[in-house]
């Protein structure tokens, strides 16, 4: 089964330190460490999406990870929102981490200010005149100063993001969505704006008021905690 498969993957390791070992995926280890201590303790079925370079995730349902077939799952940046969308090193185009992601964020501000710079977007003081160095944290700052070019090009990601997880929300019927990883430090300005998102239409209105959609808790400890606890729980 699929906790066989976790064990068997590090048999090298643990035959060498003759002590029990295993290994997950880090988006599995993180919804896991959520679900049991922190953002979704208590939630029947959680999701957890990880906003970062890309989109990783994790889900948990009645206490445990969800793994799917192969142990390929929760894949959730690679769900297609543009079918005629940016091409992904995955092969699709249009894959909710190429708009929704920190990284997409600042790809999609240097983008825009590279073909036509608006003098008065306070990003270009922040790059130093350079749009090479945006990242997602300058335009999350732009977004709290009023920047109106911040703001458009922090919505349309929030736009993307609201859609995949009202996906996710109708696929799923979580009790609890909760985002983590870098992104999810811009706190209410993206918080606030997916929930709008949401709440046009994005997902059916009876599993949508079943799901909360809230920070994780556990920040940068998240992977450790969880790691603890699948390897708990494969033990016993």
């Amino acid at each position: 089964g699929s906790e066989m498969c976790i064990r068997d993957s590090c048999s090298p390791v643990r035959n060498a330190l003759k002590l029990p070992c295993f290994a997950d995926n880090d988006g599995n280890v993180a919804a896991m460490a959520e679900a049991w201590i922190g953002a979704g303790r208590n939630e029947k079925a959680v999701l957890m999406l990880t906003l970062g370079t890309g989109i990783g995730g994790g889900i948990i349902i009645d206490g445990k990870v969800y793994r799917g077939a192969t142990n390929f799952v929760a894949e959730f940046g690679h769900m297609s929102v543009e079918v005629e969308g940016r091409i992904c090193p995955c092969g699709n185009r249009g894959c909710l981490e190429r708009y929704a992601s920190a990284s997409a964020v600042a790809n999609t501000a240097r983008e825009r200010l590279s073909v036509i710079p608006p003098p008065e977007s306070s990003l270009m003081e922040k790059c130093g005149g350079e749009p090479a160095n945006i990242t997602a944290k300058m335009v999350c700052d732009a977004v709290r100063e009023g920047d109106a070019f911040a703001t458009e090009v922090f919505d349309q990601a929030c736009l993307y993001l609201g859609v995949g997880i009202g996906n996710l929300i109708n696929l799923f019927n979580p009790s609890c969505v909760i985002l983590g990883g870098g992104m999810s430090l811009a706190g209410e300005i993206l918080f606030q704006r997916v929930r709008k998102v949401l709440n046009m239409g994005r997902a059916y209105p009876p599993i949508l008021a079943a799901a909360k959609v809230v920070p994780a808790q556990l920040g940068d400890d998240s992977g450790v905690i969880g790691a603890a606890k699948v390897a708990l729980a494969a033990i016993s």
